[in-house]
């Protein structure tokens, strides 16, 4: 799959799901660390960290960080700063 080739119906699916665990403004707000295998999941319990960490990993694993970008700047539930960085980070990302 290249960078930034449209995922299919499944990938898109899994891809939604993993982010969801994750959290759209986490992803966005810690989406270097996240992308370098780090991140601050202090704010959560130690199960939920473990599984937003799990997911955030398999969303880079997997290539979907891109398309991750791309939803979560369209989304309508996240405030619009959130939507901004997300853009932004994509904008830097795909350079």
């Amino acid at each position: 799959m290249g960078n930034d080739e449209p995922l299919s119906l499944y990938d898109e699916s899994l891809m939604e799901e993993w982010l969801a665990v994750v959290g759209m403004r986490l992803f966005v707000e810690q989406y270097f660390e996240l992308k370098f295998g780090s991140g601050d999941f202090s704010a959560y319990s130690e199960k939920s960290a473990k599984n937003r960490k799990m997911a955030a990993t398999a969303i880079f694993k997997n290539g979907y960080h891109l398309a991750a970008l791309k939803r979560i700047a369209a989304s309508k539930s996240v405030p619009a700063s959130v939507a901004m960085l997300a853009d932004a980070t994509y904008t830097i990302e795909t350079r």
